[in-house]
């Protein structure tokens, strides 16, 4: 095992084979500690107990907190007090030892301890596959890197697009295994969405526990972290593995090129002068949210008003005392509206259709002091706390998602358990909305949950009952010179309207011109029914070439650096592999590509985006869900990391 030297929250590899949590601190009291431990949870302190002592009584029933119900967590575990006295006061016991005795490393859990340490955190069953992946999102289980293969790798280039999260992890990763990298980013810096997403009340809707990199974690600062908190954390790794110097900024990519002469790719890129690059390997990490979706309105040139996409937020106020249109109803726009319904003289909601909002009661809260001082000090708290903020945005829900062909209620829902789901969601808001009776027909929409992504609650069910805001349950038509025109033929005299519409997430890669081999370009070969690629990642014909976030791996639910992480894996397999044979190229076998898209496909039709009432961004014009994976989070994990090179063309 590698260990792992944490201080503030971030983290450093060590040489020893052990996980070691420090402070610079030089003592923690008994006082202190009983006084932070009052605000633990109990099932986090009960499993780093196991985790730390290695003692088995731990495991047992008496300390086996109920099973969490939806999202909401409780941090008795539904426990008797006095075994949760029990428990925080061994746990003292054992830190004080712990810091007595130097901090010594603590091993990592192995596979097959991880189940019942697993259950033992959430009291339910959790099945034994699960381990690996746990211990990889977990920082437990670092990849593994061949000194031998090092020599190789500094002879070999890679360029990478993007300096977002995908494309920061894989600059370290890559620079790590020795690679020459350089980092091409259109932006003027780094961050990718986080960068030109910085609208009001911006922020994660995911628990910022389980968005991070595994083996660098931040003591977060609020629950789910603001656009800013997200900004200066990708800066902190970058800082932390010296990655500036890797990239070139204001660095648009135009076109790549292989060449098959030389068994290269030739890059070109530049804003205004075009220059290129010569690359081995060349790597894609742009994300789908990287061209925004901006509808063609009818009388936009006369609108006298502020008209912008939420991507391109002017650093002036055009907000406060103005009368402002909010067009949109997914995530983007409920966070708009949440956070500048008290600055607007008059707020327009503008939405075509509702989408399900679920609530998160800590949404916007800071984390507690006492929290944050325990994942500095405390062994593991931060890793297992985040372990069971992570269950429930993953695979908990999955079930949920697959259809029933046997329910009898399939206009509604895909099966039981959905259903329930859409119960729990309607009686949210119809408790959100009590007194305002006439606005629930308005937010509750006809596809199932989970048909698009959920849209957590960050105020705005509060900010649509506000008099000075209304909710316009009709589409944008177009715009005359001082109005927004809606499909139900209303005209709103507004001074800023806010485009809230998302992103063209089908287009992957473009307009990048990808030429592969025999001059084939890349979206000629998706022309017929939309991009598509083995396992996500590699496309036949087009050699030593690797998509992150590509086709078909976006999950229903869970974190975006879980993805990236898992997809660098199978790259790094993937290159180990080339390595190993003594080959210049690889790419995918057509036959693999084909199989894996037809079993994919196949899959897909039996899962909820293929209910004939969602209507997403997540498919093509053809219907063909593009973004979307059937597979659930271990699955995935399963795929990206269990590589059959078999698939795959050495040459």
């Amino acid at each position: 095992m590698e260990a792992v030297t944490q201080a503030g929250g971030s983290a450093r590899r060590e040489k020893a084979g052990r996980r070691v949590v420090d402070h610079p601190r030089a003592d923690i009291s008994a006082d202190e500690l009983d006084q932070r431990l009052t605000k633990a949870s109990i099932p986090v302190l009960v499993v780093c107990l196991a985790h730390m002592t290695g003692d088995a009584r731990w495991l047992g029933e008496r300390y086996r907190p109920e099973r969490t119900r939806g999202l909401a967590d409780d941090p008795t575990g539904g426990l008797p007090e006095e075994v949760q006295t029990e428990v925080r006061r061994a746990l003292r016991d054992v830190v004080l030892d712990w810091v007595a005795a130097g901090r010594p490393a603590v091993p990592a859990p192995t596979p097959e301890q991880m189940p019942a340490l697993m259950e033992q955190a959430l009291g339910e069953e959790v099945p034994a596959r699960y381990s690996k992946m746990m211990l990889a999102h977990l920082g437990f289980a670092p990849r593994a890197v061949d000194p031998a293969e090092r020599p190789w790798a500094q002879g070999k280039s890679v360029v990478i697009v993007g300096a977002g999260v995908g494309g920061l992890l894989a600059a370290r990763d890559m620079t790590q295994r020795g690679f020459n990298v350089t980092v091409l980013e259109q932006q003027s810096d780094l961050g990718g969405v986080w960068r030109t997403n910085r609208y009001p009340g911006a922020r994660v809707d995911t628990p910022s526990a389980i968005y991070t990199y595994a083996d660098f974690r931040r003591n977060w600062e609020n629950n789910y972290g603001s656009q800013p908190q997200i900004l200066e954390y990708l800066n902190q790794f970058v800082d932390a593995f010296d990655l500036r110097r890797l990239i070139s900024f204001g660095s648009p990519v135009t076109s790549a090129r292989f060449r098959e002469d030389h068994h290269d790719w030739e890059v070109t890129f530049g804003a205004t002068e075009q220059r290129t690059l010569i690359a081995d390997i060349v790597i894609t990490a742009v994300g789908t949210f990287a061209k925004p979706a901006i509808p063609e309105i009818p009388g936009r040139d006369k609108f006298a008003g502020q008209i912008f996409h939420t991507t391109e937020w002017p650093d002036e106020d055009v907000i406060t005392d103005k009368r402002v249109a909010v067009v949109g109803s997914g995530s983007t726009a409920v966070q708009v509206v949440s956070t500048v319904a008290t600055w607007a003289r008059q707020l327009y909601a503008v939405q075509r259709s509702p989408h399900w909002i679920a609530p998160a009661p800590n949404y916007l809260d800071p984390v507690e002091e006492d929290t944050r001082w325990l994942f500095d000090n405390v062994p593991f708290y931060g890793e297992w706390a985040s372990f069971r903020v992570g269950w429930q945005h993953a695979d908990k829900i999955y079930p949920s998602m697959i259809i029933d062909d046997s329910w009898e209620h399939p206009d509604r829902s895909i099966n039981a358990r959905n259903d329930r789901h859409r119960a729990f969601l309607t009686r949210y808001a119809q408790e959100q909305l009590e007194g305002f009776e006439e606005l629930i027909p308005h937010v509750l929409p006809t596809y199932p949950p989970y048909g698009k992504r959920m849209v957590v609650d960050s105020g705005w069910f509060a900010a649509i009952k506000r008099p000075n805001v209304e909710l316009v349950p009709a589409a944008m038509q177009s715009l005359t010179e001082t109005a927004l025109v809606t499909s139900s033929g209303r005209h709103l005299e507004v001074d800023t309207i806010v485009l809230a519409t998302g992103f063209e997430v089908a287009e992957y890669l473009s307009p990048m011109k990808i030429v592969g081999r025999d001059g084939l370009e890349l979206h000629d070969f998706w022309s017929k029914d939309g991009a598509r690629a083995h396992k996500g990642i590699t496309v036949p014909g087009f050699p030593n070439f690797f998509i992150l976030y590509g086709p078909n791996v976006n999950g229903a639910a869970g974190s975006y650096t879980g993805i990236v992480e898992a997809q660098l894996s199978h790259v790094e397999a993937v290159l180990d592999e080339m390595w190993r044979s003594e080959a210049e190229l690889v790419e995918p076998r057509m036959e693999s590509f084909t199989e894996y898209n037809e079993t994919m496909d196949d899959r897909l039709t039996r899962m909820i985006w293929s209910h004939p009432n969602v209507d997403s961004y997540i498919k093509t014009s053809s219907g063909r869900i593009i973004a979307n994976r059937p597979w659930s989070a271990v699955e995935f994990f399963e795929l990206m990391t269990e590589v059959d090179p078999s698939e795959f063309i050495f040459s």
